[in-house]
């Protein structure tokens, strides 16, 4: 009957462990033809996904201040043009240099992200850190309270018999039983302490070695950041063909949102500095030059032909010498070249200007 009981026990234990081998073995099969696979294969996908976005899209990780860029700056100055470098102070958050290590807007977020997931990652280590730490202060104040507890026992005289015999030995012993403080006694009042062993302090060296190794992975992760921008690099040097109009979408944007920032603060000080006055006074320059036939006008910076007079989103005119100037000379020209007026300074108080032979950085 026992036999019996055994073996049925013995089978349902086998069914029981096969259910849980074939369960095991189904997750080795996942992550061995799944997971390692896609492991494999995502660099792929991630390189053939920023190699389509390069290709097609000039806004695509267009923040670096790239050699084309700084040609194209150069050209732009040798016809006449204003320069975009150096960039000014709010410029310099959002576009940086390709080999300079700091970090723009952009960097900081994925920098920040990569140093979150790594001071998680670290949290368990020092949980334990901590936890051992800790048990170890508490035993070891534990065994000095201890060790410093003594029993005190009284003063007595023992009596013993000389000698090295054997009929010394046993007269020792039938003493040692009568005794008031007997030597059994004493064993067990210092048996207790055995039990309160000093306790072994934490490796502090496995501990240093533990925060350089944290310290590394917070240089690594800016290290990563940094390292990144080698990708716009290399895809630079497959793709030439990406470079240039990356470069102008870049330098347009700059040069863009320059003359919206431009277009705000003159409407402030304009607001604030009579602006109304100078408004009109435009106004009555740009009727007055459409009553005599003059539709459209050339700029007087660039040559820039076929403007329309009306067009006040694109044209600006000198109130002096009622010159007419593209937007962009407008925004990057400090004198008129008739009247020698000032086009950005409004009540003796500058706008923008930025000088034509700065050097770019």
């Amino acid at each position: 009957m026992g036999t019996k009981i055994h073996r049925k026990l013995k089978q349902k234990l086998k069914e029981e462990l096969k259910v849980y081998s074939n369960f095991l073995n189904r997750i080795s099969t996942v992550i061995h033809y799944i997971f390692l696979p896609l492991n494999l294969i995502f660099p792929f996908f991630t390189t053939a996904k920023f190699v389509y976005n390069f290709c097609t899209r000039e806004d695509y990780k267009n923040t670096l201040i790239t050699g084309e860029l700084v040609k194209i700056d150069q050209d732009r100055a040798l016809k006449g043009y204003a320069r975009i470098l150096p960039l000014t102070t709010v410029e310099k958050e959002n576009y940086c240099s390709v080999w300079k290590w700091k970090m723009n807007t952009f960097e900081r977020g994925k920098f920040a992200y990569r140093v979150a997931i790594t001071i998680l990652a670290m949290a368990i280590p020092v949980l334990f850190i901590f936890i051992d730490v800790a048990v170890y202060e508490i035993l070891w104040a534990g065994y000095v309270v201890i060790d410093t507890i003594h029993l005190d026992l009284p003063d007595h005289f023992e009596m013993k018999v000389a000698g090295n015999g054997s009929i010394t030995r046993l007269m020792n012993g039938v003493l040692d039983v009568f005794q008031p403080v007997q030597k059994a006694l004493m064993d067990k009042n210092d048996q207790w302490r055995e039990c309160f062993k000093e306790p072994s302090p934490p490796d502090y060296n496995t501990m240093a070695l533990i925060a350089a190794m944290f310290a590394f992975c917070i240089f690594l992760a800016r290290m990563q950041i940094w390292m990144n921008r080698g990708t716009v690099v290399i895809a630079n040097a497959f793709y030439g063909h990406r470079v240039r109009p990356r470069a102008l979408h870049l330098y347009y944007k700059i040069l863009e949102h320059r003359q919206n920032v431009l277009a705000s603060i003159m409407q402030l000080k304009n607001r604030d500095l009579g602006g109304d006055r100078l408004v009109a006074h435009d106004r009555v320059v740009r009727r007055s030059m459409q009553s005599r036939g003059l539709l459209r006008v050339d700029c007087a910076k660039c040559g820039k032909a076929d403007m329309r007079v009306a067009d006040t989103s694109n044209v600006r005119a000198c109130v002096e010498c009622r010159n007419f100037y593209c937007i962009e000379c407008f925004c990057f020209q400090r004198k008129c070249v008739g009247c020698e007026a000032e086009l950005q300074v409004i009540d003796g108080i500058e706008l923008y200007y930025e000088k034509a032979d700065a050097d770019p950085s």
